[in-house]
């Protein structure tokens, strides 16, 4: 009579058939050890929703549209920020960004002030215009320097506007730490600004209205925090995406121009080219198509 094999059981090492305490289960140490076929949903965790700050120098964006040729580029001035300010983070950051992010746009200008013997001249009323309908579109508030009479320039200079901005980036850059900046203005002044915010870790992208060559920022050997930072030109391609549009706008749009006119006649040729887009215009050129 044959005697009966006893079955092979292997022995575990200890450090698996012992749960540390706490993780003991009455199903017996080796089930405890088994993963779950489901559990509860936990809560999800909160994350920062990314932050972009978006600086617009208001002269020098303005310096930049204010020509009569091309005839079109005039009426590119009469901007919606805040579209714009989602449009070069897009380009800056990508469109998971734009379209995610929190942007906030900060326009920096100063009021033009009043002649000497106190009336409101041409160019005030325009720029009075221009900002009741920004505001009226975007609600956007201006941050606002001033203006001072020089003599010697012959003229009126402007003041505070370089100071505000640089000191806004700082702030911003020390106390809200944003996902990154966009700086709309080709001013040098700006570079140290720009160059704080690359070294504290925030990418910054530098758009120049004006056409003209664009510094560079480089960091010293060793060192590469101008990884952060981009400079390009911002272009009419771009402005025709953020024109303002809405009925209050457009409707005023006609009236800056004409007020333009008066002061300076050789912008005449701006309302010709109006007629390319006045809205029966588009209509008939839709219907041909």
């Amino acid at each position: 009579m044959s005697k009966r094999r006893k079955k092979y059981r292997p022995s575990l090492p200890q450090s698996l058939t012992r749960l540390p305490a706490g993780l003991q289960s009455d199903a017996g140490d080796i089930d405890a050890a088994l993963m779950r076929e489901a559990c509860d949903p936990i809560k999800h965790l909160q994350i920062a929703r990314p932050v972009f700050f978006v600086y617009i120098d208001g002269y020098n964006f303005y310096a930049a549209i204010n020509h009569f040729e091309p005839p079109d580029l005039l009426r590119l001035g009469w901007c919606n920020f805040k579209k714009l300010g989602q449009e070069l983070v897009r380009l800056a950051f990508g469109e998971g960004f734009a379209n995610g992010g929190r942007i906030q746009v900060k326009y920096f200008t100063s009021l033009v002030p009043r002649a000497r013997d106190g009336q409101i001249t041409n160019e005030g009323r325009r720029q009075q215009l221009w900002l009741d309908c920004l505001k009226e579109e975007t609600s956007i508030e201006p941050i606002l320097g001033e203006h001072r009479f020089r003599p010697s320039k012959q003229g009126r200079e402007e003041k505070k506007t370089d100071v505000n901005i640089s000191l806004e980036m700082f702030s911003d850059v020390s106390e809200r730490k944003p996902t990154g900046l966009i700086l709309v203005s080709g001013d040098l002044d700006f570079q140290p600004a720009v160059i704080h915010a690359a070294k504290k870790g925030i990418p910054v992208a530098v758009f120049c209205p004006l056409g003209h060559e664009i510094y560079e920022v480089k960091a010293p050997s060793g060192e590469d925090w101008d990884l952060r930072v981009r400079t390009t030109h911002l272009t009419r391609e771009v402005l025709r995406k953020c024109r303002l549009s809405s009925e209050h706008s457009d409707g005023k749009w006609p009236t800056y121009l004409r007020m333009k006119i008066e002061s300076q006649p050789e912008f005449a040729a701006c309302l010709k080219a109006e007629t390319h887009y006045a809205p029966s215009n588009q209509g008939a050129k839709a219907n041909q198509t």
